[in-house]
């Protein structure tokens, strides 16, 4: 190999690291963040969630339809008890943004679920642009309290 093309083979190594490292930096970020925001929830500030978090979820939710979410969420499922990240992923929202995507198997105090965080990163900080929750608890608690209210 020429000196030319080790050279470009090292610049292609340190650009693969450098971005790596940023990469690695901000899921730091947003597994920091998911801890702030498991405290917040468990503290019903569902409100200060919803504030903090990117326009384009303000632009798909209203305020009060995420403080009803996590209103179900919490009430369904109880405080988180434990939770582990088990992917994360870079995917593209509707608009093409592009989000980090955390994905964490969580223990509440009623049951299990995995957390899906679309995170974006404004200057190196998470936003929550998207946050879902599948849990078959939960499920079956909307659907018994939904049979029980329409007897």
């Amino acid at each position: 190999m020429s000196w030319i093309g080790k050279a470009f083979t090292a610049m292609g190594c340190v650009l693969l690291i450098g971005c790596s490292a940023g990469d690695d930096e901000f899921i730091i970020a947003g597994n920091d963040y998911v801890e702030r925001f498991h405290q917040k929830m468990q503290q019903g500030h569902y409100a200060d969630i919803y504030q903090a978090s990117s326009q384009g979820l303000k632009a798909n939710a209203s305020e009060q339809e995420f403080v009803d979410l996590l209103t179900v969420v919490n009430r369904g499922l109880g405080d988180v008890q434990e939770t582990r990240l088990v992917s994360q992923s870079p995917v593209k929202a509707d608009t093409g943004q592009t989000l980090t995507l955390l994905l964490y198997n969580t223990r509440f105090a009623e049951g299990e679920g995995t957390e899906s965080f679309y995170l974006e990163n404004a200057d190196g900080k998470p936003l929550l642009f998207r946050y879902d929750v599948n849990s078959d608890t939960l499920m079956k608690k909307m659907i018994e309290q939904g049979a029980r209210a329409s007897q």
